[in-house]
């Protein structure tokens, strides 16, 4: 079953629910705030109790695209406008294999290119965002800005990152190779790493929740990782003091020097596929 309903504040949601999951989408920004398969006792995203749902406000949590830009730009929003910019829902619809949507987002401005978002959605999910450029050559960078709730960060670790190097944000930012081992938490995390093409599939494992995410990625040359830990929470506004233990962000992306150079009429496609195991 998929039903639309409106907020007080006038967003509009989709919500699903069927044999394979349940999920809510929120129409500003292409945003899926929830995505629960079938036979979890746990969302697999996190949402902040604290966000605001209010249109024109990125919403804290959940699965935001940043896009046509990954980061800061002077005058402009943080991580670009597709997560505060109302999609045109083209279609919504549930077959056997599960319930396929798709949104697109027609920027007025005609120096940014356009952006297509097919989801899908059952036991596992599948997002999968298509850039083209209009009459203007453009410089891409984006993120799948995963938010994937934990029973305890401290009690979590990340797989499959290989020797991957990366620059780190959080403190004094610097630059690193990783040794290729399992990546753990003790403290503030704001790391881009550079990943090939051989390095397409993460595990985040969840001890706490004696459950595993598995994240396969295409046409993605970045992963981000990002969590504040407790001092970094108190100066977000809408995350409460102890929800940085409950969550980490393992983004699919294609950010800092991963620029994609779009020229008129050419496209990009960034997909990710995301499921849920028992550890």
């Amino acid at each position: 079953m998929i039903a639309e309903r409106t907020t007080a504040s006038g967003l509009r949601f989709l919500d699903i629910s069927t044999a394979d999951c349940t999920a809510s989408l929120c129409i500003q920004g292409a945003h899926l705030t929830s995505w629960k398969p079938a036979g979890q006792e746990h969302d697999c995203l996190f949402l902040s109790p604290d966000t605001q749902l209010e249109p024109g406000k990125a919403i804290r949590g959940g699965i935001p695209i940043c896009w046509p830009w990954f980061g800061k730009r002077p005058g402009a929003p943080s991580h670009g406008i597709a997560r505060i910019s109302e999609w045109t829902l083209d279609n919504a619809s549930e077959t056997e294999e599960g319930v396929h949507i798709s949104l697109r987002l027609l920027p007025a401005e005609e120096g940014m290119p356009v952006a297509f978002l097919r989801i899908g959605l059952g036991k596992t999910l599948t997002m999968s965002l298509k850039t083209t450029a209009r009459h203007h050559a453009h410089d891409l960078t984006e993120a799948f800005h995963n938010y994937f709730l934990l029973g305890d960060v401290r009690q979590s670790r990340i797989t499959g990152l290989g020797d991957a190097p990366y620059e780190e944000f959080a403190g004094q930012a610097a630059h690193h190779a990783k040794i290729p081992l399992p990546l753990t938490l003790h403290s503030a995390i704001d790391r881009v790493y550079s990943v090939d093409e051989s390095l397409q599939e993460l595990i985040l494992e969840d001890h706490a929740l004696c459950r595993q995410i598995r994240i396969t990625r295409q046409g993605a040359s970045s992963v981000v990782i990002w969590n504040p830990w407790k001092e970094g929470t108190r100066s977000i506004n809408d995350l409460p003091s102890g929800s940085w233990q409950h969550f980490l962000c393992v983004e699919t992306a294609n950010a800092l020097e991963n620029i994609i150079r779009l020229e008129p009429g050419h496209t990009h496609i960034i997909t990710q596929t995301i499921s849920v195991e028992s550890l």
